[in-house]
């Protein structure tokens, strides 16, 4: 089986977007949560395959960019509940992100 180089890293960023998510928005604000979470996945899905068109020198795939935008929400979703949320990661994030109060995405 061969992987490439950017599903790898769809994979890894889709593990790493649950904390960054918790650091970025209010303990209390499920909903910016939720669609943060969808926006940063979208972007590393369409990140990712713009990185690999512009490495191997290829045509940007519009499929293959939703393919991994899907990849790095399941990766996300299923890390966030199966890893992050037990270990108390998720929590811990929410708790004690860097981002001011004032900069923080909320829906209050």
């Amino acid at each position: 089986m061969n992987l490439d180089l950017t599903m790898v890293l769809t994979v890894l960023v889709g593990t790493v977007i649950p904390i960054l998510n918790g650091l970025l928005t209010k303990a209390s604000s499920q909903t910016a949560r939720t669609y943060l979470q969808l926006v940063l996945n979208a972007v590393a899905g369409f990140g990712m395959e713009w990185l690999d068109a512009l490495i191997n020198g290829t045509a940007y795939n519009v499929g293959q960019a939703a393919t991994a935008a899907a990849l790095s929400l399941i990766v996300a979703i299923t890390t966030q509940a199966g890893v992050w949320r037990p270990l108390g990661v998720s929590e811990w994030a929410k708790s004690h992100g860097n981002t001011p109060a004032q900069y923080r995405l909320t829906s209050d």
